[in-house]
């Protein structure tokens, strides 16, 4: 029989590390997420809705890992009949995270005092853009400096290799192999640090989406990952039970990381570009739509759609899809997802929700374009 005792621990202990990685994801992207759960909550704002409704709305959000904190006011407020106001300031105690508390007790102080939500979102979306730009261009500042010192260590590298070589070449230094190896463990060491290190300095910002559909680049890459993964894995265990060299096998591993990093070059070069022209193609269904004031659907109709650039494709399959009766929001979705972009995502659902809530088309992609600039 098992111990009681026993089990309670690896019970815990299943229960506790989840929660350790959630914690360092929620740390990493809570400055992030709160910047568009703030643009998310200012756009539908505008649209009249009653403070329950920005609240209800915005903690539905699950792409912000900051929403749960919104949910649990909203949840305060109408099950035990606190004010939000309240709500705000006890959920902000229980907050670590030093931006997210900062924000939900400047909310509560602005509810107390009778200041509206459409007035303290609007301002207080407008300082957290100018942090936010300020601290990303400090972080990217910071990241020349590390590139500049990264390539200082790689030419430091290539230089101990080359004396190195010209000492094996002029003495006996003993077994020629064991220094090989060693070397190359030196560089691979060298650049997966040099990587690291540039990459905890990068600006956090997510990319890609997490959505089931993906861009055409992204559905190549996932096939090429099915079948180069389980490759690369075997030639680690293999390789050295037959007895070849690990340079050889660096080589054969790059040799099989090579397709899944070109079109990951590729889709990274689509997603700027699909990043750049969404901004426009809202401006121009807003405007479209709110100068004929039409719908969405009618408004895609109107506009040249020719003149979107990289979206152009894209945006055609929402409009068929939208033409054939199928529901507007998750043709949006379906457009999300196939653009492969996390900015696109989060921005296709502010535009459409802050339409779709009554807001007016033409005012909508003001606040879209502020975000994603």
């Amino acid at each position: 029989m098992s111990n009681p005792d026993e089990d309670v621990t690896k019970q815990s202990a299943f229960e506790t590390f989840p929660k350790i990685i959630e914690s360092v994801k929620e740390r990493l992207r809570t400055e992030y997420d709160l910047l568009f759960m703030l643009t998310y909550m200012a756009s539908i704002s505008t649209a009249n809705l009653s403070r329950q409704q920005i609240f209800e709305y915005t903690g539905e959000r699950d792409e912000y890992v900051t929403s749960k904190y919104i949910k649990k006011v909203n949840l305060m407020a109408q099950n035990l009949n606190f004010e939000y106001s309240k709500a705000c300031k006890i959920i902000a105690e229980q907050v670590s995270n030093r931006d997210m508390r900062d924000f939900l007790g400047r909310f509560s102080n602005a509810l107390s005092s009778g200041e509206t939500e459409k007035e303290f979102l609007g301002s207080e979306l407008d300082t957290m853009i100018i942090k936010y730009s300020n601290k990303y261009e400090r972080d990217v500042e910071a990241l020349k400096k590390w590139i500049d010192g990264y390539s200082a260590l790689l030419v430091s590298t290539t230089l101990v290799v080359m004396i190195e070589v010209i000492s094996l070449v002029l003495y006996n230094v003993g077994n020629i192999q064991s220094m090989i190896k060693i070397t190359t463990w030196l560089v691979l060491f060298v650049g997966v640090f040099g990587v690291y290190i540039l990459y905890r300095s990068a600006p956090r910002e997510v990319k890609t989406h997490s959505l089931k559909d993906k861009s055409p680049e992204q559905e190549k890459i996932r096939s090429f990952y099915r079948i180069l993964l389980p490759l690369m894995f075997l030639s680690i265990m293999i390789f050295p039970l037959i007895g070849i060299s690990t340079g050889v096998l660096l080589v054969v591993l790059s040799i099989l990381m090579l397709p899944i990093g070109v079109y990951g070059y590729i889709d990274d070069m689509n997603l700027d570009k699909r990043d750049e022209d969404f901004t426009t193609f809202c401006k121009t269904l807003g405007n479209t739509a709110g100068s004929s004031g039409t719908t969405l659907n009618i408004g895609l109709s109107n506009m040249q759609q020719e003149s979107l650039g990289v979206l152009n494709n894209l945006v055609k399959r929402m409009h068929a899809r939208m033409s054939l009766g199928l529901n507007d929001r998750m043709c949006w979705m379906k457009f999300a997802g196939e653009s492969g972009s996390e900015v696109i995502h989060r921005l296709s659902a502010i535009f459409y929700d802050s339409v779709s809530f009554g807001g007016r088309p033409e005012v909508r992609p003001v606040l879209v374009s502020r975000c994603s600039e």
